[in-house]
């Protein structure tokens, strides 16, 4: 199984939306007590809001892109971001230099994700 690096905090609320979701998806279709392999990053939202009202997006991407880039260093294999607040700094996000096949992944499509085999050991 894949593992889902989800950054969170955007506010804790969607967190915990999309990490119910994605979860109970993978348990819909494996059964049992399964659950996604995953990783969260919660980013103290009280920070980024001040930069996103005051159109300081740059400052919002680079803290988005470290957060993603310290996922992928302990395993993460994609990266979905909780929330729509970050949509328009997505792109940025994934050109910091991740892997991550999609930063616009939807909890649905997570759970497609984790379910593929692992492409590490």
């Amino acid at each position: 199984m894949r593992i889902v690096g989800l950054i969170g905090g955007l506010s804790w609320e969607s967190t915990l939306i999309y990490y119910k979701f994605f979860n109970q998806r993978v348990r819909e279709r494996l059964g049992g007590s399964h659950s996604a392999n995953s990783l969260i990053w919660s980013v103290g939202y009280t920070i980024v809001e001040g930069w996103i009202f005051a159109d300081r997006c740059d400052e919002v991407s680079t803290l988005l892109a470290d957060a993603g880039a310290t996922l992928e260093r302990f395993g993460a294999d994609m990266l979905l971001i909780s929330g729509n607040t970050f949509n328009r700094v997505t792109d940025q996000v994934a050109e910091g230099g991740s892997v991550f096949p999609s930063t616009r992944m939807d909890a649905e499509a997570a759970a497609d994700f984790a379910l593929a085999p692992a492409t590490h050991a």
